[in-house]
């Protein structure tokens, strides 16, 4: 016989969130499940909603950070309550829980695909904070461990090393993407990162050539 947990996990996988939630809800008092994992399947489930609720959806998240057993629940908790938090224009709050994601990776050794993911959205929140040094930083960490992040870190290093004046630095970057993609990411949105990275670099070159560029 299939248990309600069960049946609540097969009807998120077929993408019926408003018929697994309320299975999620109702085994949360069963403490013979892992609590923090309901709560992180409840936010997803609400999170996935056509209409969703992302405030309820965060307060699942941060719950389930905190109570769940195993540490990638701890972690991918700790990863949507920053992705949420970015896309409700909170980048302080969302650094932290991005963060949070990224020191349970490290000390657990799971060094996986929501440990990049964080990474590189923590690197994107402190661009968008103006803390530019610190993304760059992040952002060369996950070039060197990604290589599916590793062309989208390389365009936002280059755009925060021009926003801090290194116009040497990351005029070296642009020309980084003469290189062939890399093998597993998208040939079609490598394309439009080397148009973007173009633009960047013929704006750089003409300051190089034009003494008065950076003065006005």
């Amino acid at each position: 016989m299939v248990s309600k947990y069960e049946l609540a996990v097969k009807m998120e996988k077929m993408g019926y969130f408003l018929v697994a939630f309320p299975l999620f809800k109702e085994c949360l008092d069963d403490r013979n499940y892992d609590y923090g994992d309901l709560l992180f399947h409840c936010g997803w489930c609400t999170e996935s909603t056509e209409i969703a609720d992302k405030q309820l959806a965060l307060s699942y998240y941060k719950k389930a950070a905190k109570e769940a057993a195993h540490p990638i629940c701890k972690m991918n908790s700790s990863f949507r309550a920053g992705w949420i938090l970015m896309h409700l224009n909170n980048n302080t709050d969302a650094i932290e829980w991005l963060k949070n994601a990224v020191e349970i990776g490290h000390s657990e050794g799971e060094f996986n695909s929501i440990y990049t993911e964080a990474l590189y959205w923590c690197a994107v929140a402190l661009e968008a904070e103006s803390r530019y040094l610190d993304a760059i930083n992040l952002y060369r960490a996950v070039k060197g461990i990604s290589d599916q992040l590793n062309p989208e870190s390389r365009y936002r290093e280059i755009i925060s090393l021009i926003a801090i004046g290194n116009y040497s630095e990351a005029y070296s970057l642009c020309n980084t993407f003469s290189e062939p993609v890399p093998g597993g990411f998208s040939e079609e949105r490598y394309e439009e990162l080397k148009k973007l990275v173009k633009k960047e670099r013929d704006i750089l070159e003409y300051s190089f050539n034009d003494d008065t560029y950076f003065s006005n």
